[in-house]
């Protein structure tokens, strides 16, 4: 049953540091063209704009996979108690 334990443990550090990951490349790949933007002085103000809306919304998503993630395992760990009792 330990080990069914340490799985659950295993499997959750995974995701949470796989989505760690992903957020990192996410934002890099999404701040790019922002980037570009906010050099051309018309549009800098509504790209700035638009970059906080999508730091907002990249950072809502990776928190959700992280919040379901932790339910996720401790439903599971709950289960495993209830099987070793």
């Amino acid at each position: 049953m330990e080990q069914l334990k340490g799985i659950v443990a295993l499997v959750e550090e995974a995701i949470e540091n796989g989505a760690t990951t992903v957020e990192d490349v996410h934002r890099e790949i999404a701040a790019k063209p922002l980037e570009i933007l906010k050099n051309i002085t018309p549009i800098a103000p509504t790209a700035d704009k638009i970059e906080k809306i999508q730091d907002e919304t990249i950072g809502s998503i990776y928190d959700t996979i992280r919040l379901i993630n932790s339910k996720v395992a401790e439903v599971a760990k709950q289960m495993l108690n209830k099987i070793d009792q």
